[in-house]
C-alpha cells in the first residue's frame, strides 16, 4: 500500500473524465449521434482535466503533512443525455444519442486497438459507474468541486476536432 511507503500523502480521486466524450466528436459532428455505454439519465460527477491539473498543481504547491485525500468533481454532474444537449449546443445541431450494451464494450474496444484485458478493465469500470458502485469513498475525504462546465469543456474538444481532424468512438 502506498500509504505504508510514504509518511506525507495526498490522494486526488477525480471523477469521470469530461475529456472521455472527446472520442466521440466526430460520431456525432458527421453522424449527429453520441454513442454510449452509460445508463443515459443517470447524473455522475464528471471532471476536465483542466480542473484536475489546476487542483494537483496547488495541492503540489502545498504539500500534505499526513494523508490528505481529495475527491474532486466538476461545477455539477452530468447524464449523457445532458452530455447530448452540450453537443447539440456546441455543433448547433441535434444530436441523438444511442445507447450500447455493456456486452458491446470488449468487442468495440478491442476493434480500436484496445487489449482483450483493457478492454475488459474498460468495461468493469462502465458496469460499476452504471450500478453506482464507483462512488466517492466519503470516509475522511475532503471533496472539492473544479469550475470547467461540460459545455466549456466540449467546445474546446469540438473546436480542436475540427482544428486536428481528430475525435471518433465511443464513450
Amino acid at each position: 500500500m502506498i500509504g505504508a511507503a510514504a509518511k506525507n500523502l495526498t490522494i486526488l480521486r477525480a471523477a469521470y473524465f469530461l475529456q472521455n466524450w472527446g472520442s466521440a466528436v466526430a460520431g456525432v459532428r458527421n453522424q449527429g449521434v453520441l454513442h454510449n455505454f452509460l445508463t443515459p439519465e443517470r447524473k455522475i460527477p464528471m471532471v476536465s482535466t483542466a480542473d484536475i491539473g489546476e487542483v494537483a498543481a496547488g495541492y503540489l504547491t502545498d504539500p500534505a503533512r499526513g494523508r490528505r485525500v481529495v475527491e474532486l468533481a466538476g461545477p455539477e454532474d452530468y447524464s449523457p443525455q445532458d452530455i447530448a444537449h452540450v453537443f447539440a449546443a456546441a455543433l448547433g445541431k441535434p444530436v441523438e444519442m444511442e445507447t450500447h450494451p455493456l456486452d458491446a464494450v470488449i468487442p468495440t474496444f478491442t476493434a480500436t486497438g484496445f487489449s482483450q484485458d483493457l478492454a475488459g478493465l474498460f468495461r468493469e469500470m462502465i458496469e460499476g459507474v452504471n450500478s453506482g458502485h464507483v462512488t466517492y469513498e466519503g470516509k475522511g475525504a475532503t471533496f472539492q468541486r473544479g469550475h470547467v462546465t461540460a459545455q466549456e469543456a466540449i467546445n474546446q474538444m469540438v473546436g480542436l476536432s475540427a482544428a486536428t481532424g481528430s475525435g471518433g468512438g465511443l464513450a
